[in-house]
């Protein structure tokens, strides 16, 4: 996981659709297994900064299970959230975010968000 990741969510329902894009996200940057950037978005010039105030501060990685499985995870300093992520290839992974603070419990049943990230530089 450590490297760049650029970033985008499917739409799914979940009450969080379209924050990503109201915050100009651009994706996720993991420096180290403790330094890790959630929201890394773009400024009106372009330039990319880490969104500290979104999301209540910065994140972590970790292994944890999810569904069965251990998957990286990356736990929020400052917010209930779990992102766990899934390799498709070398490149991209699937990600869903998880936790108290995600889960959208305002349908029939608890809705993750589901997003992907792809590699842009390692």
């Amino acid at each position: 996981m450590i490297g760049e990741w650029q970033g985008g969510e499917f739409q799914t329902g979940h009450r969080a659709n379209g924050f990503m894009k109201r915050l100009n996200w651009f994706g996720k940057t993991f420096h180290s297994a403790d330094d890790a950037k959630p929201l890394v978005c773009l400024d009106a010039d372009g330039n990319k900064f880490s969104n500290t105030e979104a999301m209540n501060g910065e994140a972590s990685l970790w292994l944890e299970e999810f569904r069965g499985e251990v998957t990286a995870s990356m736990v929020y300093d400052g917010r209930p959230v779990h992102d766990h992520f899934k390799v498709i290839d070398e490149r991209a992974v699937l990600g869903i975010m998880n936790g108290k603070g995600a889960i959208d419990r305002t349908a029939d049943g608890p809705k993750y968000l589901y997003f992907y990230l792809e590699r842009v530089s390692p």
